[in-house]
Parts: C-alpha cells; sequence; structure tokens
C-alpha cells in the first residue's frame, strides 16, 4: 500500500447510465486498527440539477444549457450498511467472510432516536447574480424546505415575511428522528437558487454538521452572515464567490427547542448590516 495512499472510496453508481449517485469515504488506517462493525453510513453526491424550460423553440435564447453536475457531495442520497475489515494478504483471515444480515438483524442495528428539530429564518442576501428571483431551499436528509421566491434589488435579496411587526422569513422547521451520536446525523445543506428563463440555476451552498450547530460548540443561534461556497458551474462569476447570507440557524432535540420562540422581533433582535471596506 503506498504511504500516503489512506482513502478508500465507495461509490454508488446508477448501472442505467453509470451516474454517480454517492460517494462514502473510509479511512484504510482506521479500519485496519479498529475495524468498521456493521454501521450505517450516509452516503452524500451531486445534488440533482432542477429541471429545465424546454427552449429548443426559443430561438433567440439558444439551446438550452446542459445539466450541471453540482459539487460532488452536496445532497444527500441515501445509505449504507457498512462492514469492513483488513487482512493480511500473505496470511488472510479465513474465517472473516463477508456476512449476511436479515432485515430483522438489520432492524436490531437501528440505534434508538430521538425527534430532533432544525430551524431556519432567513433575513437578506448578497453577491448573488443578477437575472431573476431568488429562494432558498433547507435540505436535511431526505426532507426539504423551499423558502418564498423574491426579487433582487442593487444585489440584496431582503426574505420580507407577511407579518408587520417582523421582517424575516421562517422556514418550516424540519423534524426527524436520530439518534443522540451526532456522528450519525445528516448532514445540513442551504442551497440558494436563482430563477432563470431557462429554469432554476443553483449558484451557492453552505454544509454544516450538526455537531457545529450545538450551543456546546459555540454556535450563535442568532442572525449572523455566513459566506457561501459557490456552485462548481458558477465558479466563474466573480460576484458569487463573495456571496452571503443573513440567516440564523437552531438545532437540537425537541424537548430542548420546545420553550425557544419562533420568530425574531425587530424590536428585540441585533440584525448585523453590511459594512463598506477597502483593501
Amino acid at each position: 500500500l503506498p504511504t500516503l495512499s489512506d482513502r478508500v472510496y465507495l461509490e454508488i453508481l446508477d448501472n442505467s447510465g453509470d451516474v454517480l449517485l454517492a460517494v462514502y469515504h473510509l479511512s484504510f488506517a482506521k479500519i485496519r486498527n479498529e475495524g468498521l462493525e456493521p454501521s450505517w453510513l450516509n452516503c452524500y453526491g451531486p445534488r440533482p440539477q432542477p429541471p429545465q424550460l424546454d427552449v429548443s423553440k426559443l430561438i433567440k435564447l439558444g439551446p438550452a444549457p446542459d445539466a450541471a453536475s453540482g459539487a460532488t457531495a452536496t445532497a444527500y442520497r441515501g445509505r449504507m450498511l457498512v462492514q469492513a475489515h483488513v487482512d493480511d494478504a500473505v496470511k488472510p483471515v479465513a474465517s472473516k467472510v463477508p456476512i449476511q444480515l436479515s432485515r430483522q438483524q438489520q432492524q436490531e442495528l437501528e440505534p434508538k432516536t430521538r425527534e430532533h428539530v432544525l430551524q431556519c429564518e432567513l433575513f437578506e442576501g448578497y453577491g448573488f447574480p443578477a437575472g431573476g428571483n431568488v429562494y432558498l431551499l433547507l435540505a436535511w436528509g431526505s426532507t426539504e424546505r423551499k423558502s418564498p421566491s423574491v426579487p433582487q434589488r442593487d444585489g440584496m435579496v431582503v426574505f420580507e415575511s407577511d407579518q408587520r411587526d417582523n421582517y424575516y422569513n421562517l422556514i418550516e422547521p424540519i423534524r426527524a428522528e436520530l439518534p443522540p451520536d451526532t456522528e450519525t446525523h445528516y448532514d445540513v445543506f442551504v442551497h440558494v437558487y436563482v430563477e432563470t428563463l431557462t429554469g432554476h440555476r443553483r449558484v451557492a451552498y453552505k454544509r454544516y454538521q450538526t455537531k457545529s450547530l450545538q450551543a456546546s460548540a459555540g454556535w450563535d443561534t442568532g442572525p449572523q452572515w455566513t459566506l457561501m461556497s459557490a456552485d462548481p458551474e458558477a465558479k466563474g462569476e466573480l460576484a458569487v464567490s463573495g456571496s452571503m447570507l443573513l440567516l440564523s440557524l437552531r438545532f437540537g432535540m425537541k424537548k430542548d427547542l420546545a420553550a425557544t420562540p419562533q420568530g425574531l422581533k425587530l424590536t428585540n433582535t441585533k440584525i448585523p448590516k453590511m459594512k463598506g471596506y477597502e483593501l
């Protein structure tokens, strides 16, 4: 084994067209030293391209754009039950053979779960390419929540609500039954899409691990600006590389968030604003 080769790739492909659905990385050294007992692994892959409009008849617009694969791990695609071990190539251990688990045995491997809740509030956005309305998708596991589509004004996007005493937009919370161990949790994705004449295009995203959203990790549940990652297909657009969202995220078990009021009023919440700097 090469000295610097430690990563083992598990790829899930759609055999109908050899399309990459998901990928998972394992550490060879960790498997060799500790082994991997049957465990459920969350797998992430390219986010499916949203449907495009049929513009074949719109000669002035030209042909429809090619479907962009996007980043290789920006969407939850499923999970695998995996066991792994390392054998000595000279003296293989014949007793370690692949195991077969019945449906009941697989269910017995499921850890005990509790209901967890993810809350998101949107305030403003900045730096997204012009050309159409902007909306956000909050994705956690296989569940997604879509914000209203709002227009851009002078490069800014303001997610206003219909309530007079608030100016934020509160996305419907996502609930999931998960084990207390955050290592087994789904990652949280925030996707930003721009509506164009030829369809909807993702321009930026942000990925969070639930353990970083814990109060014990120093997470601030108030509104904060976050720098977005540009979609690979939009990296050539300079503005996207500096795009930002002002949002708040709250995560925890249902019993812990039950006492947390949903919604922040301007009268008692400090909203950080952009300031001009020169380099």
